[in-house]
């Protein structure tokens, strides 16, 4: 799938330091790092689900 999206000079020219710095394309480090960000979310979600059914000192199944 394409996408483009309109980002700060700097920012770009970080990604693209860094892409050389990795030895790896654009396309595969913007892939990395919101693939990255997506799993730190859903685990964010996931252990504030799980902290709610946290009641006292009984713990329930969720």
């Amino acid at each position: 799938m394409k996408i483009s999206a309109n980002i700060p000079d700097v920012l770009y020219q970080q990604l693209e330091s860094l892409a050389e710095k990795e030895q790896i394309s654009i396309d595969g480090l913007v892939a990395i790092s919101l693939s990255s960000k997506i799993a730190l979310c859903s685990t964010r979600d996931y252990l504030e689900k799980k902290a709610k059914c946290v009641n006292g000192m009984h713990l329930r199944r969720c």
